[in-house]
């Protein structure tokens, strides 16, 4: 595997498995403890995944997602939300903002593990089929 994730939650624990489970499987892992300092680093690194806290000390996580789905709206990372909080509608509010998933704490990490390799064959997929729309397009102006 190879890819970039990023990871912001306040739990350092959280944090420091979440990094050493994703490293284990070959991602290039930073972690954060705050949306300002995951903003920043999303910024720098350019994640292809972000596994992101619903409840961050300095902002809600939902507004996270939306600033990480509108800095780059033409690659978008794909946003794993990730809380304590299992009410159905918070689930519900993150996936209508664009959250690829929604997990709840604790969480085992093959669940995490499994979910971000999902994430990783989704972001795979759509570029290949936006690839083939693009050949498709180019195709049909060229007969015209």
């Amino acid at each position: 595997m190879s890819g970039k994730v990023l990871v912001i939650d306040d739990e350092k624990t959280f944090r420091v498995v979440a990094q050493a489970a994703l490293n284990d499987e070959g991602y290039e892992v930073r972690v954060c403890g705050g949306a300002r300092q995951g903003l920043e680093v999303a910024r720098e690194m350019v994640p292809d995944v972000v596994v992101l806290d619903r409840n961050l000390p300095d902002a809600d996580g939902l507004v996270v997602l939306e600033r990480l789905r509108t800095e780059r709206p033409d690659d978008e990372p794909l946003v794993i939300m990730a809380t304590a909080y299992a009410e159905v509608d918070n689930a519900v509010a993150a996936l209508k903002a664009g959250a690829f998933d929604y997990l709840t704490k604790p969480l085992q990490l093959p669940d995490l593990v499994i979910t971000v390799r999902k994430a990783f064959e989704a972001r795979r997929l759509r570029r290949r089929a936006e690839s083939f729309s693009g050949v498709s397009r180019r195709r049909m102006e060229q007969t015209i």
